[in-house]
Formats: structure tokens, sequence, C-alpha cells
């Protein structure tokens, strides 16, 4: 007899809580769980064809170690590929040192096995254990937390209850926001009792196309555009005084640091009319509760840290901080452990000397195997990812992968990545093993 089991989907960082019908051993179908505080019962076209994933043709199922000789994947069992790969670490470890090994963990929302990724390479000493949050969420963490605090991490806009909404650089008309599956549905409630939305993007989205306002700005200019709707704030005393003296510092330090700063020179470069960006700056100071929310556009850009802080002092400047209406915070789940593994680490990662605040910065691995600069990186180990579609700079990626002693790479499927590895090690799904998730919902 079949029965329904509650579940968490892994497939990306939404998380979305899921229904799995299980015959015995036999997955049936999924659907998606309707008592999940976020999705509440959606899922997406991967979550309800995941099943597939477990028989699914071309799927991984063995170890493989490349033959030097034909270069071609010979099919071994797991004591040899972990043999194999144990020798030619402590080789290169003992020539080149703990930190010629590198790590690199995918986005995933596989809580305690990236915990024990990361315990084997504080074990092994090696500092260079990476993950996507410099390709994805990094900017974000650190303009939000260098004006929130570590509170600002979870920082997302309460929509329902705003009467101005600016979405910067988000398409939720069209995708799926990370752990805010119902952030459009909320946006046109908004919208149908009267809030006014504003939306800026360079691309025509449907998003865009449902605003009052679309301000569709040239691209790369978002920090200049953000600078001077703070400046006009600042100049048209538009400021929330009250809520400033009361939560925020800083205030007289960021006037003094703007004073010569001309903000219709910075606008003339985003391609924007004047008018149009006073009239937001008012708006901005005069309607409330009001938000300024952003998404992916305003995080994978040039300057991206710059205008995600701005965003964040924009939101603070009109009282819009932990407020109704506003930015609010969610939780973080402190939960850590280091499963009681001996830190063996000497050396700084090395990303350290040039960017001293990031967690990671994996867009740096090639140059240290390639260039040797900071160090060398001579191995790498890839878990539920795939560097040749998700780093920057294809070409030189793959030069880097193919110039390693070693690349071992454990994954579902066969991907680009998989295909220039030593050691392929077949990964497990959400279903087949047991986990925690990282969201904080």
């Amino acid at each position: 007899m079949s029965r329904m089991m509650p579940t968490t989907c892994a497939i990306c960082n939404c998380e979305c809580g899921i229904l799995a019908e299980v015959d015995g051993e036999r997955i049936v179908r999924v659907k998606g769980d309707p008592h999940d505080p976020h999705n509440q019962g959606a899922l997406c076209p991967k979550g309800k064809l995941s099943p597939k994933w477990i028989k699914a043709p071309g799927r991984l199922t063995h170890p493989l170690i490349r033959s030097r000789k034909s270069d071609r994947f010979l099919q071994v069992d797991w004591e040899d590929a972990l043999d194999f790969i144990a020798h030619r670490l402590t080789v290169i470890k003992e020539k080149h040192g703990p930190a010629a090994l590198g790590f690199y963990y995918g986005s995933s929302p596989n809580y305690l096995s990236r915990i024990f990724h990361d315990a084997l390479a504080r074990w092994l000493g090696t500092p260079n254990a990476s993950g996507t949050w410099s390709l994805c969420v990094g900017p974000k963490v650190l303009g939000y937390d260098s004006v929130f605090g570590p509170t600002g991490t979870f920082a997302r806009g309460d929509f329902l209850k705003a009467r101005l909404i600016v979405l910067w650089g988000a398409n939720p008309a069209e995708t799926a926001m990370h752990r805010y599956w119902r952030l459009w549905a909320d946006v046109l409630s908004a919208r149908k009792r009267g809030a006014r939305l504003v939306v800026i993007d360079p691309r025509p989205t449907r998003t865009a196309r449902a605003a009052h306002r679309h301000l569709a700005i040239r691209p790369g200019t978002d920090h200049l555009l953000a600078l001077a709707l703070i400046k006009l704030l600042l100049d048209e005393s538009l400021i929330h005084h009250d809520y400033l003296s009361a939560h925020a510092d800083g205030l007289e330090e960021l006037v003094s640091a703007l004073k010569d700063f001309d903000p219709y020179a910075a606008v003339d470069r985003t391609g924007l009319p004047r008018a149009e960006v006073l009239a937001l700056a008012r708006d901005l100071g005069t309607i409330r509760p009001a938000l300024v929310d952003r998404r992916e556009g305003a995080i994978h850009q040039a300057y991206a840290s710059r205008l995600n802080r701005t965003i964040a002092v924009i939101n603070a400047l009109i009282g819009s901080v932990d407020v109704a209406g506003g930015l609010i915070f969610g939780k973080e789940r402190p939960f850590t452990s280091d499963l009681g593994v001996t830190d063996r680490r000497r050396e700084p990662p090395l990303w350290a000397d040039r960017f001293p605040l990031a967690k990671d910065a994996v867009s740096l691995f090639p140059e240290a195997v390639l260039e040797g600069r900071p160090r060398p990186l001579r191995a790498l180990f890839v878990a539920c990812g795939n560097p040749m579609s998700a780093w920057p700079a294809a070409s030189r990626t793959r030069s880097a992968l193919d110039a390693l002693d070693l690349l071992v790479v454990n994954d579902l499927f066969p991907t680009e990545t998989t295909a220039l590895a030593d050691v392929i090690l077949p990964g497990a799904s959400f279903f087949e093993k047991g986990d925690m998730g990282s969201s904080p919902h």
C-alpha cells in the first residue's frame, strides 16, 4: 500500500515542501505540500518531475576513472576509486602543500552534505573550500549586512502591506523568487489595493509591463541611480528623520560624503529622464510604507556590492527597515557543526588578500591553477556543481580544469565538467539520502 511522506525538494535553494507518494521503495509521484508555509502546495515543473531522476537514462551509477592511455573512462568499484583519489591527494599534498587542494560545492540546499564536504577540506588542511556564495548572494550579503548587520542577510519585502513597491532587477511574474514563492501574487494583491509598482530593469519584462512606472535603466549603471536617489532624498528633505534618529547612525557622515555629488550627472549616465528619477525619489519620500527590494539582476553585475549597500541605505532613509510594509527580516538557522574534525588549516584562503570580506571567491581558482597566484592549486574536488557552466570565462575555466593534476567530480549525471574529470563519483539524489534544509521558513 502506498503512503504519503512529507519531504523537501532540494533541486534548488527554494526548498519547496513536497509530499511524495511511496509504494515500497518506489516513488510513484510527488505534489506540493499545501501545509508548507513557503510554497503552499505549488511546485515548478522541475519539482513535479523530480522522481524521474532516480531511473533516468544516462544517470551515473558507478565510479569511473579516466584511463591515461586511452583517455576513456573505466568502471571501477568504490574502494578502488577512493584509494585512487586518496593516493593522488597524498602525492599532491606532499609535493605542493595542503593549500594546493581545492574543494567546490555547487548550489544545493543539502546542508549536511556541505558540512561533511567542508569537514574533509579542514581535515586535509586546505582553506580553499568554496561554494557559490561569490557567484550568487555574496554582493547582497556584503551590501545588506554592512548596513543592517548580520540580520540583513534574509531581508525581504513585506509586499502585502506596502503602498509603494520598487522591484530592482526582479522579474517575479516569470520566475519564482528564492524563498518567496508567492511574491508576485502578493505584489498583485497590493497593487489591487492601491499600491504603486515601480520596476527598474533594462528589459520590458512581464513584471515591467505590469508596473505603473518602468525605468529602463542602462545596464551597469544601477549603482549611479541608487546614489542619485539617496542624494535627491537628502536634498529634497524627503528622509524619515524620526525613524533615523531612533534607529540609525551615520546620517551626518552620509551627507558629508555626498555633499559634492551631482545626482543629475549620475542620472544622465543611466539613460533615464531626470524627471522620472526625481518623481521616484519624491514618491519614496512621501508614500508610506514604501520599500525597495532587489533580486538577481541587482546582484549579477559590476559594482553589485555597492549597489546592494545603497539600496539598503535607501530603505533606511525612508524608514522602511523592519517595519510593516517595508523590509522585514527572516531568521537564519544557527545550526552548524565541525563534526569533531580537527582543523588542520594553517594558511588563509587564496582569495583572502584581494577579497578579505568574501566568504569565497571561486572565480579566482583558474588563476591559481594556471598562474600559481597567489598560491598554486593542483587538485579540485567538485560536488553538486558544474564549473564549466557556472564559473565565469568558460574557456579559461576549461584550461584550468585540464591543467589540474587531479579533478574529482561527484554528480548525478554527466556534465561538461565530468567530461574533464580524472574520477567521477555517482551522487545520490535528495530522495535517496537524509539531509537538513537551510531555508529559514
